[in-house]
């Protein structure tokens, strides 16, 4: 995500809704939580029915669109980020808090 960009980064949450889709049930519900206005709860997040690696990558998305419970999000993402490959170094990265929290900095 781009520092101070809001546009750069609704751009890429758009891409990354049509790229999920909505085929299956999962993807629907991806799909439907990156695509409200709304913040969902990290109740609803971890009642989601969804392998744990596309649960940590769905809440470090949220973190970004949400940035106010940036911080909740991130922590759940570390919760669902332990399997050994793809995507763990990405989340691993994007969900320390003083990275994520220097990124939703606005520009000066």
């Amino acid at each position: 995500m781009n520092q101070g960009e809001p546009d750069i980064a609704e751009r890429h949450i758009a891409k990354a809704i049509v790229e999920v889709g909505d085929a299956t049930f999962e993807q629907a519900g991806i799909t439907r939580l990156l695509s409200d206005t709304t913040q969902p709860s990290v109740e609803s997040i971890k009642n989601m029915e969804i392998k744990a690696a596309d649960k940590a990558l769905l809440c470090v998305a949220l973190g970004f669109r949400f940035p106010a419970d940036c911080e909740s999000f991130n922590s759940l993402s570390r919760t669902y980020n332990f399997y050994p490959t793809y995507p763990q170094l990405f989340i691993k990265k994007w969900s320390n808090p003083k990275i994520a929290l220097t990124h939703l900095k606005p520009a000066a």
